[in-house]
Order: structure tokens, then C-alpha cells, then sequence
């Protein structure tokens, strides 16, 4: 029986979950119940975790009163897991709690990481300062020069030219090692961006062709006004979420600013100007 991860939780418990948090690693899950459901014999003698994909483990403990907990590691069948659980609930005190806890761990194979709460996960990445969002991306972006986000409950639909949610989205020519290396190599020669050797993005990699959530679009078009900008000014110095920028003219223009509370207005045309100056290189 195919089931996803929503319709798993509510194999166990009547009351929704307490806590889900996603991070790009991991899934955390907590909630407690007066009781669990009684799992049918079905689902109670088949595996039934199909919603974890392969590249991903899963650990799964019941907590009835003061006990160890009753453990589950994937990628084993859950049928001896299921059958502990149920032995101990028919001993178990009307006043023991139960608890239980899910740990997903994640892993990006190809370029591939899961997303199996699109919500709990752009709320997560929302609340991070821009190089924790950065370090994040980049570490699952690097090895492929491309990072699908793959949703496995919910509609989330989006794409830039290298992160997308669907694998047949992203435009290899932005993958090009060579053609990465030329831009950070211009990007060099014409100012200074304190990220460019931690993080080697380039304003394609945030530049929003297509986004079903708002908050994630507006995160990635501030961040890509960001890496425009770098390409427009003299010195932009980024630390955690304050920018520092200085572009020398006629007049020298020096400031500060929040990405925090960086307002989306009139960001694009940084795009535009990048765009502009590049076009004809691919």
C-alpha cells in the first residue's frame, strides 16, 4: 500500500504533530498521544514507509511511559517494528504517554535532495540569514552545479536556470563548468564580493523563471539582485545577513543595508542590467 508521509504520522496518533521541522538535512517530527490508532493488519504486516525515498533513512522511536524506546531504522521491514509497538500498548498503563519521534536524514544523490514538507521547508530557509541560505544551498549544489528540490507532498512548482523542482527543468547550459568558471573569473576582474570563493553562484542560479510559493520567490530574488549587484559595483561585502557596497562614479556611492528586510521593489532590474552585459555568451 502506497501511503505518503502524511498518511504515515496518522497511522499513530489521532493528534496532529507537535513540531515538523525540515532543514536541508533532515525532518524532524514530534508530536504525543493519549492513544494510537489501531493500525490495520494490513498496514501492521506489510512495509509500509514507502513514502522515504531511497537515498534517505529513516528513524522512527515510540516512547510509552518511562521505557526505552521502541526503534525503527530504515531501511529494514517494519513488520517486527510494528509488531514490538503493539505488544507493549497491550500491557500499557491508561496513564503512560506516548511519544513518538520521526528523524528523516536526508541525502542529495545527483543533484536530487527530497522535500517532503515544501511549507515547513521554505519557512525554514526563510528564516536563516543569507549565508547560512547560501552555505546551504551550496553545499548540495556544488557537486552537480545544479540542485532539484524535489517536493514529495504538496504543489510546490518552481525553477531558476540550475534549482528547479522537477529534474527536466534546469538548462544545462548554466551547468557548463567552464562557462561558471568565466563568470566568477569576470566578476574578479571587475570589483570585489567577499562570497565569491565560498559560494560560486552567478545571478542565474536565483533568477525565478517559474514559483507557485511567494516567500520562496521573493528569498531568491533578493538573493539574485544580490549576485547581480556584484557584478554592477565595486565591493559588496556580505556578512551573515548585512551588505556592505561601495560603487565608485562621478560621485561615490558607499551604504549599508539588511537583507533581512530588503524590499523586493525594483531588484529585477539588477538582473536586467547582468543580462544585458552577458547576453550572447551561451
Amino acid at each position: 500500500m502506497a501511503i505518503d508521509i502524511n498518511e504515515f504520522i496518522k497511522l499513530f496518533a489521532f493528534a496532529p504533530a507537535n513540531f515538523i521541522e525540515e532543514s536541508f538535512k533532515e525532518v524532524r517530527i514530534r508530536f504525543t498521544a493519549n492513544e494510537l490508532v489501531q493500525i490495520s493488519n494490513e498496514i501492521g504486516q506489510t512495509d509500509s514507509i514507502s513514502f522515504l525515498n531511497d537515498r534517505d533513512l529513516l528513524k522512527i522511536s515510540v516512547f510509552v511511559g518511562d521505557d526505552d524506546p521502541i526503534d525503527y531504522y530504515s531501511p529494514g521491514s517494519t513488520v517486527n517494528f510494528f509488531r514490538e509497538v503493539f505488544n507493549r500498548l497491550e500491557i500499557r498503563e491508561d496513564d503512560e504517554k506516548i511519544e513518538i519521534h520521526f528523524d528523516i536524514i536526508k541525502k542529495t544523490v545527483y543533484g536530487i535532495l527530497s522535500i517532503y514538507f515544501p511549507d515547513k521547508f521554505i519557512e525554514y530557509v526563510s528564516d536563516l540569514e543569507l549565508t547560512e541560505v547560501l552555505h546551504g544551498l551550496h553545499n548540495e549544489f556544488q557537486q552537480e552545479q545544479k540542485l532539484i528540490l524535489q517536493p514529495l507532498t504538496g504543489k510546490l512548482t518552481f525553477r531558476t536556470a540550475t534549482i528547479a523542482s522537477d529534474i527536466n527543468k534546469v538548462d544545462s547550459r548554466f551547468m557548463s563548468y567552464e562557462m561558471r568558471e568565466s563568470r566568477v573569473a569576470s566578476l574578479n576582474s571587475i570589483g570585489n564580493f567577499n562570497l565569491t570563493n565560498s559560494f560560486k553562484f552567478i545571478p542565474d542560479d536565483f533568477h525565478i523563471l517559474e514559483c507557485s510559493n511567494q516567500q520562496l520567490k521573493i528569498l531568491f530574488n533578493k538573493i539574485c539582485a544580490i549576485y547581480s549587484t556584484a557584478y554592477l559595483f565595486d565591493i559588496i561585502a556580505v556578512s551573515k545577513s548585512i551588505i556592505d557596497y561601495k560603487l565608485n562614479g562621478y560621485k561615490t556611492i558607499i551604504g549599508q543595508l539588511d537583507f533581512r528586510i530588503l524590499r523586493e521593489r525594483h531588484l529585477a532590474e539588477y538582473f536586467r542590467i547582468y543580462d544585458w552585459t552577458f547576453k550572447g555568451e551561451i
